[in-house]
């Protein structure tokens, strides 16, 4: 583990001297099994996959920045598909080890189920690793994790905007960051004013909760009406890279929201961004 933590270093001092990327993203890589059924035929796609793995793929190939991310992966059979991935979008990949495997999750979407192996264990960052990730970002998203949960005081910084991804299953009574966007993600809620009471605790500037039927921002509640809605994961994935692209490029937060929640409608349907419409 120390080889991989010197060698990480070094390649991530070399690439921070070149060009600061647009964003850090901590944590988030997932390995995903997606089975569609169409007509009488099963397909099973294996991809990377997770909220930090969704976003940096999708903010490079369609909102044109370029992302790093630092999570820890483990040597398995997965682990060439992980890094081949990020290496052909030229996106830089920060790892350290995580010996039990990496985490998978088995989405089958017409039935609309997922299936999660977490593969956790009591994973800890050095604090002067992550001050060398951090050096010179003004832009970082966290999806909450147990091994990063600590370290979001850490990384607050008058001039660092922080984003942070938060499943709402992953909330308790202890859950107290601070964080300038809180993407909460309620997926089959229905009952969004009382997730969002749920947050008062939390020391947030603007908080957008997210789920299948609606999306709440600035206590405005936005209906999701489309046909079919079994791209959930996709769907959040693309609202996040437009909201951070636009406010990333200047953009008002109004203008943010809306063509994050239209681009959410259409990829909640159908599976993937429009090209045409970005």
């Amino acid at each position: 583990m120390r080889t991989i933590y010197q060698y990480q270093e070094q390649t991530l001092s070399i690439i921070t001297k070149d060009k600061n990327p647009d964003l850090g993203i901590i944590g988030g890589i997932e390995v995903e099994h997606i089975v569609d059924k169409i007509r009488d035929n099963s397909t099973i796609v294996t991809q990377v996959g997770g909220p930090g793995g969704k976003l940096a793929l999708y903010l490079n190939d369609f909102f044109h920045l370029k992302p790093i991310i630092l999570d820890f992966l483990s040597i398995d059979e997965y682990f060439d598909l992980l890094l081949k991935t990020f290496q052909m979008k030229k996106i830089q990949v920060v790892w350290l080890d995580k010996p039990l495997g990496n985490k998978r999750k088995i989405r089958i979407l017409n039935e609309d189920k997922e299936y999660i192996d977490l593969r956790e264990t009591k994973l800890k960052i050095e604090a002067e690793f992550l001050i060398q990730f951090l050096h010179n970002l003004k832009n970082v998203y966290v999806c909450y994790e147990d091994w990063n949960q600590k370290v979001l005081d850490f990384i607050n910084s008058k001039n660092r905007t922080i984003f942070v991804h938060l499943d709402n299953q992953k909330m308790d009574n202890d859950t107290v960051f601070y964080c300038d966007y809180l993407f909460l993600i309620a997926k089959e809620s229905t009952n969004l004013q009382g997730v969002n009471n749920l947050l008062k605790n939390l020391n947030t500037t603007s908080n957008i909760i997210i789920s299948k039927e609606a999306i709440m921002f600035q206590d405005k509640i936005l209906e999701v009406r489309v046909m079919q809605k079994k791209y959930f994961d996709e769907a959040v994935a693309a609202f996040e890279a437009a909201f951070i692209s636009c406010l990333t490029k200047g953009a008002t937060l109004k203008t943010a929201q809306e063509n994050a929640f239209g681009l959410y409608c259409h990829v909640l349907e159908n599976g993937s961004i429009p090209t045409e419409r970005l």
